[in-house]
C-alpha cells in the first residue's frame, strides 16, 4: 500500500513537471494546470505564489479562466494583497478573452466608481462586450444605461437608444435574467399591454412576484387576453406566497365571500406584511369560519 502511494505521488509529480515544461513552450492550459496543482497541493508541495505565477502565465496566454481566478483574488484578497488596479486589469484581460462575466464586474466597478471614479461611458462599453459573449445580466445592465441616458453617445437620436435598449432587454429576457424580462414587460406594458404579458409571464416563471401578480390580474380581467380565472388565482397566489402585499389584498378581496378561507389565509399573509386593514380583514374573516383557514385553500376555489 505505500508503495502504491509513493509511486503515485511519483506519477503526479511527473505529470506537474511535464505541465511546467509545456507551459514554457506556450501551452496556456498547461500552465493553468499546473498552477492548479501547485494550488491545491497535487503531486506537489502547495506554493501559493508558484501558483499566481503560472495563472498569470496562462492569463497572458489566453487562458479566462486564470485571468479571473486572479482577478477575484486581487479583488477580494483571497490569498493576496488587495490590488483593485491590477485586479481590473485582469478581469480586463478575462474579458478580451471571453469571459463574459469579467465584462460585467468591469463594467460595475466603473458604474459604482469602484476605481478611478464612476465613468458611465466605459461602463456601458464593458457591459455591451458582456452582453455580446453571451452574459445576459450584462445586457440589463447595457439596457438601464441607456434608459438612464449613459452609454448612448452612438445613436443619433434618444428613439434610437430606446429601441436598443428594448433590444437588450430582450436579449437580458431569453437569456433567463429575471430583471431583464420584469424592466420589458413593465416598459411594454405602458404601450402595448398585450405584448407584455408573455414578457410577464416569464418574469413570475424566473421569479418576479410583481410579475406574477400583473400577469394574475390580466388573467382575471381579461384585459389584453383570453381570461382564465384559475390561471390568475394561481398567478395571484404565488405573488402572494412571495410576498406580494398587493396580490394578497386582492385575493383577500377576491374571495371573501365566495371561499373564505382562501380569503383568510391571503389577508393573514397581508396583515404580516404590515397591511392593518388586512389586519382588521383577518379578525372578521376568523369569525365567519369560526376559527384559523385550513391548509391548501386555494385548491378549487371558486372566484367572486
Amino acid at each position: 500500500m505505500i508503495f502504491w502511494l509513493i509511486t503515485a505521488a511519483s506519477l503526479a509529480s511527473g505529470a506537474v513537471l511535464g505541465a511546467i515544461e509545456a507551459c514554457r513552450s506556450g501551452n496556456g492550459e498547461a500552465c493553468r494546470m499546473a498552477g492548479e496543482a501547485y494550488l491545491e497541493g497535487d503531486g506537489v508541495q502547495p506554493d501559493r505564489a508558484r501558483a499566481v505565477e503560472l495563472f498569470l502565465s496562462a492569463c497572458e496566454l489566453g487562458v479566462a479562466e486564470s485571468c479571473l481566478f486572479l482577478a477575484r483574488a486581487y479583488h477580494q484578497g483571497d490569498g493576496l494583497r488587495v490590488d483593485l488596479e491590477h485586479a481590473v486589469e485582469l478581469y480586463g484581460l478575462a474579458c478580451e478573452h471571453g469571459e463574459a462575466e469579467a465584462c460585467r464586474i468591469v463594467g460595475d466597478l466603473h458604474t459604482t466608481g469602484g476605481v478611478e471614479g464612476i465613468d458611465v461611458q466605459r461602463a456601458a462599453t464593458w457591459y455591451r462586450l458582456g452582453c455580446d459573449l453571451g452574459d445576459p445580466e450584462s445586457c440589463t445592465s447595457a439596457a438601464m444605461g441607456l434608459e438612464r441616458g449613459d452609454g448612448g453617445l452612438e445613436f443619433e437620436s434618444g428613439a434610437e437608444a430606446e429601441a436598443e435598449a428594448w433590444r437588450l432587454l430582450a436579449r437580458a429576457c431569453r437569456g433567463d435574467h429575471v430583471d431583464g424580462c420584469a424592466r420589458l414587460a413593465w416598459r411594454l406594458d405602458v404601450s402595448a399591454p398585450a405584448d407584455a404579458l408573455p414578457w410577464f409571464e416569464q418574469a413570475c416563471e424566473l421569479g418576479d412576484v410583481a410579475s406574477c401578480r400583473q400577469l394574475g390580474l390580466a388573467k382575471l380581467s381579461g384585459q389584453h387576453t383570453p381570461r382564465d380565472p384559475q390561471a390568475g388565482v394561481v398567478a395571484l397566489d404565488t405573488a402572494c406566497r412571495g410576498e406580494d402585499l398587493l396580490a394578497c389584498q386582492r385575493l383577500s378581496i377576491l374571495f371573501r365571500r365566495s371561499e373564505p378561507a382562501v380569503a383568510l389565509d391571503a389577508a393573514q399573509r397581508a396583515c404580516g406584511l404590515g397591511d392593518g386593514r388586512s389586519c382588521r380583514r383577518v379578525t372578521r374573516l376568523q369569525r365567519i369560519l369560526g376559527g384559523p383557514a385550513g391548509p391548501g385553500a386555494l385548491q378549487g376555489a371558486a372566484v367572486d
